[in-house]
């Protein structure tokens, strides 16, 4: 009885993880600099993002913009 709780109590800590970084794992940027900027591409999802040189996002951008 004992060993069902703690394995409920695990599942349950798990399950509050993965939601928690849900929005970050996601997504794997690419940089592509040029002239005017700097486009991030997802890998996973295809999400095109316009940016800053060196910092990516931070969250997953899937469905917020189309591919280029």
């Amino acid at each position: 009885m004992l060993g069902a709780v703690g394995l409920l109590i695990v599942f349950t800590a798990l399950v509050i993880f993965n939601m928690k970084n849900k929005g970050r794992r996601q997504c794997r940027w690419r940089e592509y600099r040029h002239a005017e900027g700097t486009r991030y591409t997802c890998v996973q999802c295809g999400a095109v993002v316009e940016g800053e040189r060196g910092s990516p996002p931070r969250i997953c951008m899937r469905g917020s913009s189309k591919s280029a």
